[in-house]
């Protein structure tokens, strides 16, 4: 109702000009017609007042006449008055009907105008509402349509590494870091599995005489590197062991990489390089750090002894 008082307010000094406009001319009405009443008295008494014959009988004979006039007059101007009233109080009636029926014509029109107002608000609000939905549902298909892309890519990672060809399966190892990037939260988990996978296969490369693994071995090491940390982020138990048992991580460089509670058991990491590594809280239990650089590892709460 703020907006109808409002309104109200804005139409209320023209409607009480109106009104006192109305009262002004009855006020000029009445007085008018008490100066002609009082000029008709003012004038038959001038009249009468004229001196006649210097008679005693007519003298009483005027006076009386004089009376009966006054007496006339005086109830000639009640009865004028009183007809003047009659006269104009369908005239007030008039006017006073005149500024109700405005003012309920302008109320009626505020509360149109207010009810178009509204429902152009309204439409500006819908159609503000189906801007959003549809920019939403744009967004969503995006997305969709990016997720989509990524599965694609993915997948077609995941064949590159079942590969005969060698420069396949390191072109998809390089590949695969792309999925660790953020903005591929998804595949976080699923890259790591992926290359846990392909390291518990035996390497190529004979690791007891320091020679360097094939590209996609690195490029693999340098994935379970990276990926480690990530998925542990995503966990929702910090605690919670990464199982990468029995994995071949001979020759790897792994300086300062964060492998804390990981699940190692039966790996080997022969002549790999360790130095500053974080394995806080890990299952080490039968691995194997044959010729591995440890210097400055942290095995800070590990479950089992480096042997």
């Amino acid at each position: 109702m703020c907006w109808l008082k409002r309104d109200i307010w804005r139409i209320g000094i023209p409607l009480a000009s109106l009104l006192l406009l109305l009262m002004l001319m009855v006020l000029v009405s009445l007085s008018a017609g008490a100066y002609e009443a009082t000029s008709g008295l003012a004038v038959s008494g001038s009249v009468q007042a004229t001196p006649t014959v210097d008679v005693t009988a007519t003298m009483t004979a005027l006076n009386e006449e004089k009376l009966r006039q006054e007496i006339q007059q005086l109830k000639n101007q009640n009865g004028n008055q009183n007809n003047w009233l009659a006269n104009n109080s369908t005239a007030l009636i008039a006017a006073a009907a005149t500024v109700i029926v405005a003012l309920f014509g302008i109320l009626q029109w505020a509360i149109t105008v207010r009810q178009a107002q509204d429902k152009d608000q309204r439409d500006r609000d819908d159609e503000r509402r189906k801007e959003v939905v549809a920019q939403d549902k744009e967004l969503k298909d995006r997305q969709n349509e990016r997720e989509k892309r990524a599965e694609e890519r993915f997948q077609k990672v995941v064949e590159g590494l079942g590969s005969d060809k060698p420069e396949a399966r390191a072109g998809a190892a390089i590949m695969l870091r792309t999925f660790l990037q953020p903005g591929y939260e998804q595949f976080y988990r699923q890259v790591f599995d992926l290359a846990v996978t392909y390291l518990r296969l035996p390497l190529s490369t004979d690791t007891h005489n320091s020679e360097q693994p094939d590209s996609t071995s690195q490029a693999l090491f340098t994935v379970f590197k990276e990926a480690v940390p990530r998925v542990r982020g995503e966990l929702e138990d910090y605690s919670k062991l990464l199982d990468a048992s029995r994995v071949h991580l001979d020759c790897a460089s792994l300086d300062r990489a964060d492998l804390s509670h990981i699940y190692m058991r039966g790996a080997t990491l022969t002549y790999a390089h360790l130095d500053e590594a974080r394995l806080t809280g890990a299952l080490l239990m039968k691995a194997n750090f044959t010729g591995a650089d440890l210097w400055g590892i942290n095995l800070e709460g590990a479950r089992a002894p480096v042997k």
